[in-house]
Protein backbone atom coordinates (compact mmCIF):
# COMPACT_ATOMS: atom_id res chain seq x y z
CA UNK A 1 0.00 0.00 0.00
CA UNK A 2 2.32 2.64 0.78
CA UNK A 3 4.35 1.73 -2.48
CA UNK A 4 1.33 2.73 -4.06
CA UNK A 5 0.68 5.58 -2.47
CA UNK A 6 4.38 6.72 -3.45
CA UNK A 7 3.53 5.97 -7.22
CA UNK A 8 0.36 7.86 -7.34
CA UNK A 9 1.95 11.03 -5.95
CA UNK A 10 4.93 11.01 -8.31
CA UNK A 11 2.49 10.01 -11.17
CA UNK A 12 -0.11 13.09 -9.82
CA UNK A 13 3.09 15.68 -9.01
CA UNK A 14 3.78 14.80 -12.74
CA UNK A 15 0.58 15.14 -14.04
CA UNK A 16 0.17 18.76 -12.79
CA UNK A 17 3.99 19.43 -13.81
CA UNK A 18 3.00 18.44 -17.45
CA UNK A 19 0.04 20.52 -17.83
CA UNK A 20 1.39 23.69 -16.09
CA UNK A 21 3.77 23.08 -19.44
CA UNK A 22 1.48 23.53 -21.72
CA UNK A 23 -0.13 26.11 -20.08
CA UNK A 24 2.76 28.43 -20.03
CA UNK A 25 3.47 27.43 -23.60
CA UNK A 26 -0.15 28.44 -24.66
CA UNK A 27 0.49 31.85 -22.45
CA UNK A 28 3.70 32.81 -24.40
CA UNK A 29 2.87 31.98 -27.39
CA UNK A 30 -0.93 34.44 -26.83
CA UNK A 31 1.93 37.05 -25.55
CA UNK A 32 4.15 36.84 -28.16
CA UNK A 33 1.55 37.21 -30.56
CA UNK A 34 0.32 40.42 -29.57
CA UNK A 35 4.04 42.06 -29.52
CA UNK A 36 5.22 40.68 -32.84
CA UNK A 37 3.30 40.81 -36.05
CA UNK A 38 1.88 37.88 -37.94
CA UNK A 39 5.13 37.24 -40.07
CA UNK A 40 7.33 37.54 -36.77
CA UNK A 41 4.93 34.81 -35.15
CA UNK A 42 5.04 32.55 -38.01
CA UNK A 43 9.01 32.58 -37.70
CA UNK A 44 8.96 32.33 -33.64
CA UNK A 45 5.68 29.76 -33.43
CA UNK A 46 8.10 26.97 -34.31
CA UNK A 47 10.74 27.99 -31.70
CA UNK A 48 8.36 28.24 -29.11
CA UNK A 49 6.98 25.13 -29.89
CA UNK A 50 10.25 23.44 -30.51
CA UNK A 51 11.82 24.88 -26.69
CA UNK A 52 8.83 23.55 -25.07
CA UNK A 53 8.65 20.43 -26.65
CA UNK A 54 12.21 19.77 -25.69
CA UNK A 55 11.54 20.94 -21.89
CA UNK A 56 8.88 18.38 -22.01
CA UNK A 57 11.03 15.26 -22.92
CA UNK A 58 13.62 16.69 -20.39
CA UNK A 59 11.50 16.64 -17.68
CA UNK A 60 9.45 13.46 -18.73
CA UNK A 61 13.00 11.80 -18.82
CA UNK A 62 13.84 13.06 -15.38
CA UNK A 63 10.59 11.50 -13.87
CA UNK A 64 10.94 8.06 -15.91
CA UNK A 65 14.95 8.07 -14.34
CA UNK A 66 13.68 9.52 -10.56
CA UNK A 67 10.78 6.40 -11.12
CA UNK A 68 13.39 3.77 -11.76
CA UNK A 69 15.58 4.97 -8.92
CA UNK A 70 12.35 4.93 -6.72
CA UNK A 71 11.38 1.44 -7.75
CA UNK A 72 14.60 0.22 -7.03
CA UNK A 73 15.19 1.81 -3.66
CA UNK A 74 11.33 0.40 -2.89
CA UNK A 75 12.67 -3.43 -4.27
CA UNK A 76 16.05 -3.46 -2.22
CA UNK A 77 14.13 -2.06 0.98
CA UNK A 78 11.79 -4.75 0.18
CA UNK A 79 14.75 -7.59 -0.12
CA UNK A 80 16.55 -6.08 2.85
CA UNK A 81 13.29 -6.43 5.15
CA UNK A 82 12.92 -9.97 4.23
CA UNK A 83 16.88 -11.14 4.62
CA UNK A 84 16.24 -9.59 8.32
CA UNK A 85 13.29 -12.03 8.87
CA UNK A 86 15.04 -14.70 6.82
CA UNK A 87 17.96 -14.47 9.50
CA UNK A 88 16.12 -13.63 12.32
CA UNK A 89 14.50 -17.32 11.52
CA UNK A 90 17.92 -19.14 10.76
CA UNK A 91 19.44 -17.98 14.02
CA UNK A 92 16.57 -18.99 16.21
CA UNK A 93 16.08 -22.42 14.73
CA UNK A 94 19.60 -23.48 15.53
CA UNK A 95 19.75 -21.70 18.63
CA UNK A 96 16.57 -23.21 20.40
CA UNK A 97 17.72 -27.05 18.72
CA UNK A 98 21.36 -26.59 20.77
CA UNK A 99 19.84 -25.13 23.86
CA UNK A 100 16.79 -27.68 23.93
CA UNK A 101 19.56 -31.00 23.13
CA UNK A 102 21.93 -29.24 25.85
CA UNK A 103 19.19 -28.82 28.61
CA UNK A 104 18.14 -32.49 27.91
CA UNK A 105 21.83 -33.42 28.53
CA UNK A 106 21.63 -31.75 31.61
CA UNK A 107 18.84 -32.76 33.11
CA UNK A 108 18.21 -36.29 32.04
CA UNK A 109 20.11 -39.57 32.76
CA UNK A 110 21.25 -40.41 29.08
CA UNK A 111 23.36 -43.27 27.71
CA UNK A 112 26.76 -42.07 26.52
CA UNK A 113 25.03 -43.22 22.45
CA UNK A 114 22.34 -40.85 23.22
CA UNK A 115 24.55 -37.91 24.78
CA UNK A 116 26.95 -38.07 22.19
CA UNK A 117 23.48 -38.17 18.98
CA UNK A 118 22.96 -35.17 20.75
CA UNK A 119 25.90 -33.82 20.87
CA UNK A 120 26.85 -34.08 17.09
CA UNK A 121 23.09 -32.63 16.28
CA UNK A 122 24.28 -29.65 18.49
CA UNK A 123 27.76 -29.22 16.26
CA UNK A 124 25.63 -29.69 13.17
CA UNK A 125 23.65 -26.82 14.13
CA UNK A 126 26.57 -24.70 15.22
CA UNK A 127 28.39 -25.57 11.75
CA UNK A 128 24.89 -24.23 10.39
CA UNK A 129 24.99 -20.95 12.77
CA UNK A 130 28.76 -20.70 11.71
CA UNK A 131 27.84 -20.57 7.74
CA UNK A 132 25.53 -17.93 8.20
CA UNK A 133 27.96 -15.62 10.06
CA UNK A 134 30.69 -16.43 7.40
CA UNK A 135 28.02 -15.90 4.31
CA UNK A 136 26.98 -12.42 6.02
CA UNK A 137 30.64 -11.42 5.87
CA UNK A 138 31.31 -12.61 3.16
CA UNK A 139 28.81 -10.48 1.54
CA UNK A 140 30.23 -7.50 3.38
CA UNK A 141 33.33 -8.12 1.97
CA UNK A 142 32.66 -8.34 -1.64
CA UNK A 143 30.36 -4.90 -1.26
CA UNK A 144 33.22 -3.39 0.48
CA UNK A 145 35.71 -5.05 -2.54
CA UNK A 146 37.85 -6.59 0.46
CA UNK A 147 37.83 -9.98 -1.10
CA UNK A 148 40.71 -11.10 -2.54
CA UNK A 149 41.60 -15.16 -3.58
CA UNK A 150 44.98 -16.60 -3.27
CA UNK A 151 44.86 -19.81 -5.95
CA UNK A 152 47.23 -22.79 -5.39
CA UNK A 153 47.37 -25.92 -7.76
CA UNK A 154 44.86 -28.42 -6.85
CA UNK A 155 43.52 -32.14 -8.46
CA UNK A 156 40.04 -30.33 -9.05
CA UNK A 157 38.41 -33.67 -9.43
CA UNK A 158 39.14 -34.86 -6.19
CA UNK A 159 38.33 -31.33 -4.37
CA UNK A 160 34.92 -31.58 -6.26
CA UNK A 161 34.23 -35.22 -5.30
CA UNK A 162 35.25 -34.91 -1.23
CA UNK A 163 33.42 -31.90 -1.24
CA UNK A 164 30.23 -32.98 -2.63
CA UNK A 165 30.52 -36.17 -0.76
CA UNK A 166 30.97 -34.15 2.33
CA UNK A 167 27.40 -32.71 1.96
CA UNK A 168 25.84 -35.88 1.17
CA UNK A 169 26.61 -37.26 4.36
CA UNK A 170 24.76 -34.01 5.85
CA UNK A 171 21.48 -34.57 3.24
CA UNK A 172 18.77 -35.66 5.17
CA UNK A 173 16.49 -35.09 2.72
CA UNK A 174 16.14 -38.52 0.97
CA UNK A 175 17.86 -37.11 -2.34
CA UNK A 176 20.34 -38.90 -4.29
CA UNK A 177 23.57 -37.34 -5.76
CA UNK A 178 25.16 -38.67 -8.70
CA UNK A 179 28.57 -37.43 -9.51
CA UNK A 180 30.08 -37.05 -12.88
CA UNK A 181 33.66 -36.15 -12.72
CA UNK A 182 36.45 -36.36 -15.12
CA UNK A 183 39.18 -37.80 -13.39
CA UNK A 184 42.44 -35.72 -13.30
CA UNK A 185 42.45 -32.16 -13.58
CA UNK A 186 44.93 -30.04 -12.46
CA UNK A 187 43.93 -26.15 -11.59
CA UNK A 188 44.75 -23.42 -10.11
CA UNK A 189 41.87 -22.41 -7.89
CA UNK A 190 41.11 -20.61 -4.65
CA UNK A 191 40.00 -23.32 -2.13
CA UNK A 192 38.00 -21.37 -0.74
CA UNK A 193 35.88 -19.90 -2.77
CA UNK A 194 35.34 -23.44 -5.22
CA UNK A 195 34.05 -24.84 -1.31
CA UNK A 196 31.86 -21.61 -1.18
CA UNK A 197 30.85 -22.36 -5.05
CA UNK A 198 29.80 -26.05 -4.37
CA UNK A 199 28.64 -25.95 -1.28
CA UNK A 200 25.87 -23.36 -2.11
CA UNK A 201 24.95 -24.87 -5.98
CA UNK A 202 24.64 -28.64 -4.51
CA UNK A 203 23.23 -27.78 -1.15
CA UNK A 204 20.45 -25.44 -3.28
CA UNK A 205 19.28 -28.27 -5.18
CA UNK A 206 19.16 -30.28 -1.99
CA UNK A 207 16.78 -28.07 -0.54
CA UNK A 208 14.70 -27.71 -3.44
CA UNK A 209 14.51 -31.19 -5.47
CA UNK A 210 12.10 -33.53 -4.39
CA UNK A 211 12.55 -36.40 -2.06
CA UNK A 212 13.51 -39.20 -3.92
CA UNK A 213 15.32 -36.86 -7.14
CA UNK A 214 18.55 -37.03 -7.97
CA UNK A 215 21.22 -34.23 -8.03
CA UNK A 216 23.70 -34.55 -10.53
CA UNK A 217 26.87 -32.66 -10.28
CA UNK A 218 29.33 -32.56 -13.27
CA UNK A 219 32.75 -31.40 -13.62
CA UNK A 220 34.45 -31.45 -17.45
CA UNK A 221 37.59 -29.86 -19.16
CA UNK A 222 37.58 -29.76 -23.03
CA UNK A 223 40.79 -28.13 -24.21
CA UNK A 224 40.50 -24.69 -22.64
CA UNK A 225 37.04 -24.77 -21.58
CA UNK A 226 36.11 -26.61 -17.80
CA UNK A 227 32.50 -26.42 -16.65
CA UNK A 228 31.30 -27.36 -13.42
CA UNK A 229 27.44 -28.21 -13.69
CA UNK A 230 25.14 -28.75 -11.04
CA UNK A 231 21.33 -30.11 -11.57
CA UNK A 232 18.14 -30.93 -10.20
CA UNK A 233 14.77 -32.25 -10.74
CA UNK A 234 12.91 -29.46 -8.44
CA UNK A 235 10.07 -26.89 -9.25
CA UNK A 236 12.53 -25.16 -11.13
CA UNK A 237 13.43 -21.04 -11.90
CA UNK A 238 10.85 -19.20 -13.77
CA UNK A 239 12.34 -17.66 -16.87
CA UNK A 240 11.25 -14.01 -15.43
CA UNK A 241 13.44 -14.76 -12.38
CA UNK A 242 16.84 -16.66 -13.59
CA UNK A 243 18.84 -13.25 -13.54
CA UNK A 244 17.13 -11.83 -10.31
CA UNK A 245 17.99 -15.09 -8.26
CA UNK A 246 21.59 -13.60 -8.78
CA UNK A 247 20.96 -10.19 -6.81
CA UNK A 248 21.72 -9.45 -3.08
CA UNK A 249 19.33 -10.61 -0.81
CA UNK A 250 16.70 -11.93 -3.69
CA UNK A 251 14.43 -14.58 -3.16
CA UNK A 252 11.76 -16.35 -5.00
CA UNK A 253 8.26 -15.64 -3.37
CA UNK A 254 6.73 -14.24 0.02
CA UNK A 255 8.98 -14.91 2.91
CA UNK A 256 5.88 -15.54 4.71
CA UNK A 257 4.52 -18.20 3.03
CA UNK A 258 7.47 -19.48 0.78
CA UNK A 259 8.24 -23.17 2.97
CA UNK A 260 12.12 -23.31 2.01
CA UNK A 261 14.18 -20.41 3.99
CA UNK A 262 17.37 -18.95 3.21
CA UNK A 263 19.11 -15.56 3.30
CA UNK A 264 19.26 -14.74 -0.82
CA UNK A 265 23.33 -14.42 -0.31
CA UNK A 266 24.11 -17.69 -1.54
CA UNK A 267 23.88 -17.00 -5.02
CA UNK A 268 24.78 -13.32 -4.99
CA UNK A 269 27.96 -15.20 -3.44
CA UNK A 270 28.22 -17.89 -6.01
CA UNK A 271 28.47 -15.34 -9.34
CA UNK A 272 30.95 -13.06 -7.70
CA UNK A 273 33.19 -15.71 -6.74
CA UNK A 274 32.27 -17.68 -10.33
CA UNK A 275 33.38 -14.23 -11.75
CA UNK A 276 36.24 -13.88 -9.97
CA UNK A 277 37.64 -17.10 -10.42
CA UNK A 278 37.61 -15.93 -14.72
CA UNK A 279 34.06 -17.79 -15.51
CA UNK A 280 30.56 -17.02 -15.61
CA UNK A 281 27.43 -18.57 -14.68
CA UNK A 282 24.17 -19.50 -16.20
CA UNK A 283 20.92 -21.03 -15.05
CA UNK A 284 18.58 -22.81 -17.49
CA UNK A 285 15.48 -25.58 -17.36
CA UNK A 286 16.44 -29.01 -16.58
CA UNK A 287 14.22 -31.43 -18.79
CA UNK A 288 11.82 -32.66 -17.69
CA UNK A 289 11.65 -30.32 -14.72
CA UNK A 290 13.97 -28.73 -12.53
CA UNK A 291 17.63 -26.29 -12.69
CA UNK A 292 20.87 -26.65 -14.12
CA UNK A 293 23.34 -24.10 -12.94
CA UNK A 294 26.53 -24.09 -15.26
CA UNK A 295 29.99 -22.59 -14.14
CA UNK A 296 31.95 -22.44 -17.42
CA UNK A 297 35.77 -21.42 -16.92
CA UNK A 298 38.79 -20.54 -19.30
CA UNK A 299 42.07 -22.15 -18.61
CA UNK A 300 45.05 -20.95 -18.77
Amino acid sequence: MKRSKIHRIHYLLLGYIVLQSIWWMYSIFQLSSQVFSSAEMASKKWMIFGEGAVFLIILLASFIFALRILQKELNLSRQQKNFLMAVTHELKTPIASIKLYLQTILKRDLDAEKRNEFLQKSITDADRLNNLVESILLATKIEDHSLELSKITTDLSEFVEQTCLKLLEKNDRGVDLELLIQPDIKESIDPDAWTSIINNLVENAFKYAASGSTVKVHLIQENELLQLIVSDEGPGIPTEEREKIFEKFYRIGNENTRKEKGTGLGLFITKYLVEQSGGEITVKKNSPKGAIFACKFLTQ
